[in-house]
């Protein structure tokens, strides 16, 4: 339980660096250090990796970044012209889904 802890600091802390270094780098590397990440944290968990917590801050890293490439991308590529469409696009499909409640009933 107390592993789980893990996830969210090191998802705050990469966004933190993320801030710091945005600016020298294009939005395409982010997303692509988000992959990496979340894959090097997946895989180490996967192959039976001693130090738990060293795959959990991986991915929570992975996570963490991945918020703020799935906003910076998109306007990096298509412009601000069209960014407003693009992400409406890109949320529809979890806007229609119905959001399933947790209750007591079927």
């Amino acid at each position: 339980m107390a592993l789980g802890a893990i996830v969210g600091p090191s998802a705050v802390g990469a966004r933190a660096i993320e801030m710091l270094i945005s600016r020298f780098h294009h939005p395409i590397w982010t997303k692509f250090a988000s992959t990496v990440f979340v894959a090097t944290g997946v895989g180490l968990l996967w192959g039976g990796f001693p130090i738990i917590a060293a795959a959990l801050i991986f991915h929570g890293a992975g996570i963490g970044i991945e918020s703020i490439a799935r906003s910076t991308l998109p306007l990096a590529v298509f412009g601000e012209d069209r960014y407003a469409s693009i992400m409406g696009r890109i949320a529809m499909p979890s806007l229609i889904m119905p959001h399933r409640r947790r209750s007591g009933r079927c």
